[in-house]
């Protein structure tokens, strides 16, 4: 599962040529929602995705926005998969 895929997909294919598969993209999803009801799409963030259906605060927004605030370095090279475990870490599935 991740939000918003694409530029995820285009880095993990041209850096190390990997193409993702099987990936429930919930921009799509939300995408695909609206034109079902007859709405124009548009680009959601995570967090307001999940405030408008699911009626839930990201908890783990503030801690990552203020890490950037202290450290603007604070994501690593994308030079393995760490990247990829990193931007998914703040996303808690229980």
């Amino acid at each position: 599962v991740m939000h918003d895929s694409r530029e995820d997909s285009s880095a993990f294919l041209s850096q190390f040529g990997i193409e993702l598969a099987g990936v429930f993209d919930s921009q799509v999803a939300h995408t695909m929602m609206l034109e079902q009801q007859a709405l124009r799409p548009f680009q959601i963030s995570l967090n307001e995705l999940l405030k408008m259906v699911l009626r839930l605060e990201n908890e783990k927004e503030a801690s990552l926005g203020q890490r950037m605030k202290k450290d603007p370095n604070v994501w690593p090279e994308p030079s393995s998969f760490k990247v990829f475990l990193f931007s998914t870490a703040e996303l808690d599935a229980s």
